[in-house]
């Protein structure tokens, strides 16, 4: 991974050699001779070897990568204080050695000796278990203005060492987070269809001296998923630690069939993802951006629907609107996207077209000041990708007027809970009980009183369920199931601040 350093520009002029290791030009200031001599683990000069050295207060200098040849090299650079991070590779071992201060006042000889670095393991509990990717140790240092941030790693099969040397200077913040992910290989040695996983992931001050860790799985959350097909598409779950600036090792798991895998997770928030892959850029994505225990024992579950939590949005602020609509969240609300044939959105005032767009998310300013009744309206369908959900649409209508501060608009989706199997599939009986409720941002008012139709012949003919309201909140619909292969579904909800909402689903869910 390459570093990310930021800092105070420097000036840039030839040298010239003003002797006693020093350089100067009219333009800069002084430069000082640093002399490296880089000590392999075996006690000799290292052959290669590579150094950063990084600017952290004013006047500093960036020189780039220094490439370290039979052990010596020399560099020259301003007067300040830097971080040195030093790379040493033997035989696919890797030699991380950090001197986060390093203050440069006039020329200086600096050994830098891999001896000191001592091995990063990691000790899972199940002998199956194999580490993916290898173990990943980040870092990111502070000093007012400056930074610098990169990670140590070393593949599988070989080793990591890791040494501070020195210490943290008053004033810089440095923390390091140490993660790494593992699995059952499987016959191919891919971790296809792993029954399990071990996802790690943790921070500590300063950059390490070796490390080791015999992880129990006590100490983890426990955490079951499991993946439902829509199609013979393959799945790929991306699990990583989200650590805002350290996010430590990325795992992707891929999963050829309907199953459960079992996460063993360290107690941190997570950010998960899961992609139904098609051929070229062609993907469903759903996210999950919850604490480990949040994570839902589904993905990928039908009825698939459109949504404005988490990752859409639909919003108002002065007189301007914001929407972006989620097309295909599953049914147990991980919010997700699909590729779409076709979609549109088109937003009228008082029953006039303000703004269209050819895609789900739409921008209009220039709104009238004044309480306004609003309709806004969304189609879209995937046949080509699905037949699942392979058409949906929605209109809602709403008061608004102008607001200061940004302000969530009281926009709510139909979520449909029917019971579904790892194929996606509803067992036909003679009679349909289908759990619904609405969906929306927090602090959206909950839906009043709700309508539901069914069709079994692709939204040619409606009939009317029976709706009841539960105490809760949500509501439940009965009607005799259709004779179709696919369910269809329209449902409309009326909310407390005079809003409402006609939405569609065409193929909601298949039976079998």
């Amino acid at each position: 991974m390459m570093a990310m350093r930021w800092m105070a520009a420097g000036l840039a002029a030839v040298l010239v050699t003003t002797g006693g290791g020093v350089s100067a030009t009219a333009q800069e200031p002084a430069k000082y001779q640093l002399a490296f001599t880089v000590i392999g683990p075996d006690g000799r000069l290292a052959p290669e070897a590579e150094l950063l050295l990084s600017p952290l207060t004013e006047g500093g200098e960036d020189p780039g990568t220094i490439t370290i040849r039979n052990g010596h090299a020399t560099v020259r650079v301003p007067k300040a204080g830097y971080l040195l991070d030093s790379r040493v590779s033997v035989g696919g071992d890797s030699y991380r050695i950090i001197q986060p201060w390093l203050q440069v006042r006039g020329p200086k000889p600096i050994v830098v000796d891999a001896r000191l670095a001592k091995q990063v393991t990691t000790t899972v509990p199940r002998k199956s278990a194999r580490v993916m990717d290898g173990i990943e140790v980040d870092y990111i240092a502070r000093l007012g203005d400056a930074g610098v941030a990169d990670s140590a790693h070393a593949d599988p099969g070989h080793r990591l060492f890791t040494a501070q040397v020195g210490p943290i200077p008053a004033g810089m913040s440095f923390q390091a987070h140490i993660s790494s992910h593992w699995a059952v290989p499987g016959p191919k040695g891919d971790f296809a269809d792993t029954p399990f996983s071990y996802d790690l992931s943790q921070r500590i001050p300063g950059f390490p001296t070796g490390y080791q860790r015999v992880v129990r799985e006590a100490g983890l959350t426990k955490v079951a998923s499991q993946h439902t097909r829509t199609s013979t598409r393959p799945l790929l779950k991306v699990v990583s630690a989200s650590a805002g600036d350290l996010p430590g090792a990325v795992a992707e798991f891929r999963f050829r069939r309907s199953g459960t895998v079992t996460h063993y997770m360290d107690r941190v928030p997570w950010d998960v993802e899961l992609v139904e892959l098609g051929g070229g850029d062609r993907s469903t994505d759903l996210f999950s951006l919850d604490q480990p225990a949040a994570d839902g024992r589904r993905w990928n579950t039908a009825p698939f629907y459109p949504s404005w939590r988490l990752l859409g949005r639909a919003e108002r602020q002065a007189n301007q609107m914001r929407f972006d609509l989620m097309s295909h969240s599953d049914q147990d609300g991980h919010p997700g996207y699909s590729p779409l044939d076709t979609e549109a959105m088109r937003l009228y005032a008082d029953g006039r077209l303000l703004r269209s767009s050819a895609i789900l998310k739409l921008e209009a300013a220039g709104l009238p000041s004044k309480a306004t009744t609003y309709r806004l309206e969304a189609e879209y369908s995937r046949p080509s990708w699905s037949q699942l959900s392979v058409r949906g649409s929605a209109v809602w209508t709403f008061p608004s007027q102008t607001v200061v501060a940004n302000t969530d608009l009281p926009l709510q989706t139909v979520r449909f809970r029917p019971q579904t199997d790892a194929a996606n599939l509803v067992r036909r009986t003679p009679v349909t009980v289908l759990p619904f409720q609405a969906d929306s941002r927090a602090g959206v008012p909950a839906a009043r009183s709700a309508k539901l139709q069914y069709s079994g012949d692709d939204g040619r003919t409606w009939r009317q369920a029976i709706v009841i309201r539960k105490r809760n909140g949500t509501f439940v619909a009965y009607f005799p199931t259709p004779k179709g292969r696919y369910v269809s579904l329209r449902a409309q909800l009326t909310g407390a601040a005079g809003n409402t909402v006609d939405q569609t689903l065409i193929h909601a869910y298949q039976l079998k």
